[in-house]
Order: structure tokens, then sequence, then C-alpha cells
């Protein structure tokens, strides 16, 4: 089976947060619930990364929008605001949560590598936790170079190998921990038991996720070679999959996300 075809099957069969949102899909409450989610959960402590007041009145561009959390705040902040997904259930619910909370917005369903924009479009574009899930990163990011205006900003995330995805030794301590204390509902089952990094970040989206790739933050540069990188910064600690986590403070929440955050956040510019 072709490899971007096996990604859209998996992710049509699989949209972020369906296995942890029990809603009615296309209510209100349902969008409410996925909204908390993604940025007091997941992005708690980069909502800075994100520029969503200074995006006023600049056309925005999401690649990967999944359920449209970021769309519909890019949206109430009174961007232009665009997005893609490769897979129609994606389309489908950020188009219709626009609707539903009567905000304005483009969706289009369309390969991250093959994008139908012009050159030179976008004042802003974000891919958070998508690239690193497609048949070449490369390709992404090239698009991504493309459809940037001249002095236009990206705010990318991809997975990073952090020290306890360098090391074999910390890595098998962090398996370990994993077994311990992970409470992951639904596609995390059996990511503890993952045999090496690249595994991990593999299945860490479900156990029959097609592509996941981890980076070092040197391949990171070399990915992003054509852009000037303003700003580099790990986060990504979802700590809703661990036991107790309900009781552990901001404090420490903030240390895991610092130091042990599954991704780094590339904020980088088209020169001009």
């Amino acid at each position: 089976m072709d490899e971007l075809k096996k990604i859209k099957d998996y992710w049509e069969r699989s949209p972020i947060f369906d296995y942890e949102v029990k809603e009615e899909k296309f209510s209100k409450v349902y969008y409410e619930k996925v909204d908390d989610i993604y940025f007091n959960n997941n992005n708690p402590f980069n909502i800075h990364l994100f520029h969503f007041d200074d995006c006023r009145d600049k056309t925005v561009l999401e690649i990967g929008c999944g359920a449209g959390p970021a769309v519909r705040r890019y949206a109430r902040s009174g961007a232009r605001t665009f997005a893609i997904d490769l897979t129609k259930i994606s389309v489908e619910r950020t188009h219709k949560s626009l609707k539903l909370l009567n905000l304005k917005g483009n969706v289009l369903q369309s390969d991250a590598a093959f994008l139908p924009f012009k050159d030179n479009s976008f004042d802003y574009v974000l891919s958070f936790g998508v690239l690193h899930h497609i048949p070449s990163t490369e390709e992404g990011l090239k698009e991504v170079h493309r459809v940037l205006k001249p002095g236009g900003k990206a705010l990318i995330a991809l997975y990073y190998r952090h020290i306890l995805l360098r090391n074999m030794l910390l890595f098998g301590l962090f398996r370990w921990v994993l077994r311990s204390f992970l409470s992951a509902p639904g596609e995390r089952t059996g990511l503890q038991f993952a045999d090496t990094p690249e595994e991990f970040v593999r299945m860490y989206d479900g156990p029959d996720n097609p592509i996941g790739r981890v980076y070092s933050k040197d391949e990171m540069n070399n990915l992003f070679s054509a852009f000037k990188i303003v700003n580099m910064e790990q986060h990504g600690a979802p700590i809703r999959f661990l036991f107790g986590s309900k009781y552990m403070p901001t404090f420490l929440h903030k240390l895991i996300d610092r130091y042990f955050g599954l991704c780094l956040c590339i904020e980088a510019e088209k020169p001009s």
C-alpha cells in the first residue's frame, strides 16, 4: 500500500482526541473539551509561541489542523485563517466547529507536501506535531518555506531526541517509569513497551501509526537550513496519562515539560 495512503487511512480511523473526548461529536461541549486538553494539558507552557494576539489581520495557515483548536483561536484573534489536513474527518470537524461558533476560516483537505496555495501567501504558518508523521519531513518544510511571505514566520514542533531518547540506559529507565505510572487510555496503551526511541515516538500516537520520526537538535538545524531560526524551546508533556497527575503541582509539570517534553518547538523566519 502507498505510504501516504497508509498514513491517511490511519488518521481517518484514529483522529486525535477521539479516544478520550466522549462528548457528542460536532457539539459545542465536544469542541470545548478538545480545546481544554490542547491548551491546558498539552500546551500550557508554550502558548506564547503561538502568537495568537500578534496575528490579528494577518494571514495564517495551520498544516495538520486535527480537531481545530488552534484554528478556532486564530479565528477568534482576528486572523485571516486557513487550515489543511490530510484527512476528511479532521477537515469536517474543524469546518463544522467554525460554522457552529460563527467564526471565519477556510479548511481544505490536502497533503502537507503539496499545499494548494501560491508562493508567498502567508504571514504565519503553524504545524504542531505533524510533519514528523508525513512521508518526507523535508518536503513538508519546503512547502512551509514556499508559501510563507518573505519575512514571514513559522512555528513547527517536531519530536525531539532529548536526553531520555538519546541514551539507551536512560531510555530503559524511562520505560520502567512508564510501565509503573502510565494510565494511558485508548491508543497510547502499549507505548511503555516500545523497544527503541524511534518506536516510542511512532507508537506515541498509536501502535498502528505508520510513521513517527525523532530528531536531534543538529538534525533540526539541518532541516531548517533555508530558514532563519529565531527560537527553539522544548515542550510537550501531557501529564494526564500518568497516575496521580491531577495532584501534580504546576511547578513540577512545568519542570517535566521543560526538560522531558516530547517536542522541540522551532520558531523560524523566511529570510526577506
